[in-house]
């Protein structure tokens, strides 16, 4: 009886250690297999998970009569929005006039903000809108030369530390937007429907 039990005891003793060695071995493989083998791409995962996409909106074409007249046309805007007071202050020594938060901003004005930019990365950002003037009763030329006006939007990337905040100077240009081109009418064209 005493040997079955020994017998048995070894037995099980060997399976438990066996299942803790294979255990072992599988750790050890799964660490060199992420550590070495697939160290490139987990490490290009790791630095997509930080990088962000945006989008880079296109400027519309304009619509000319057949004179010349300017029926319909666009242009940027751009809005100044900061999270501190300091930015504020920054920009409105560099502008020379006081600013509200969404404040808007010329083009001018904005290439100016450079050091602020560097300085507060994460507490100032400018947000740009298309503002489309038209005469009105051209609706039905926008939908049709839509195609030609519309343009392509580009795309931007841009690197978030693990705070959210944007890193200096990583803002890349992937695609570069393509204006919509502009549209002369022939004669009597605008008085069509």
């Amino acid at each position: 009886m005493d040997d079955a039990d020994g017998q048995r005891f070894r037995k099980q003793s060997g399976l438990i250690i066996a299942a803790v060695l294979l255990w072992a071995a599988l750790c050890f493989g799964s660490v060199v297999y992420f550590t070495v083998i697939q160290k490139k791409y987990y490490r290009q995962k790791a630095l997509e998970t930080a990088w962000f996409q945006g989008r880079i909106p296109a400027l519309r074409g304009s619509i000319y009569s057949s004179d010349g007249t300017v029926l319909a046309s666009s242009r940027l805007e751009f809005f100044l929005f900061w999270k501190k007071d300091k930015v504020k202050d920054a920009a409105e020594a560099l502008f020379g006039r006081k600013l509200y938060n969404g404040a808007e901003i010329s083009e001018k004005e904005l290439a100016l903000l450079d050091p602020i930019f560097k300085k507060y990365p994460s507490a100032v950002w400018v947000e740009t809108r298309e503002r489309r003037k038209r005469l009105p009763g051209i609706e039905h030329l926008e939908q049709k030369y839509d195609t030609v006006l519309r343009g392509q939007d580009g795309l931007f990337a841009v690197m978030h530390d693990r705070y959210g905040r944007r890193v200096p100077g990583s803002l890349k240009i992937i695609r570069a937007q393509v204006p919509g081109r502009s549209v002369t009418l022939s004669p009597g064209e605008e008085n069509q429907q």
